[in-house]
């Protein structure tokens, strides 16, 4: 199973797309393009994780140049998403 999540375009270099579960940051990725596919499992911050049900929430930065810049405009979008048994 994946999850596909669109972002709204802007004129940036890249994203930063962090996801939460129970209040907990476990998921923070760069895209280039305005469209993530989650996998089933990841590792982030020396951790696996997967997909388990249960609700998410997502937040979108835009970035500007290059990434280790850390050149982040203002949040351009954030949502939820459910994930069933």
């Amino acid at each position: 199973m994946t999850t596909a999540t669109r972002i709204a375009r802007a004129d940036t270099t890249y994203y930063n797309v962090q996801s939460y579960r129970d209040g907990a940051k476990i998921l923070s990725v760069w895209p280039a393009k305005a469209r993530l596919l989650l996998r089933r499992r990841w590792r982030y911050d020396g951790h696996r994780y997967r997909l388990k049900p249960g609700r998410y929430r997502w937040y979108v930065w835009p970035g500007f140049g290059k990434r280790r810049a850390a050149r982040y405009g203002p949040m351009i979008g954030s949502s939820t998403f459910v994930v069933g048994r």
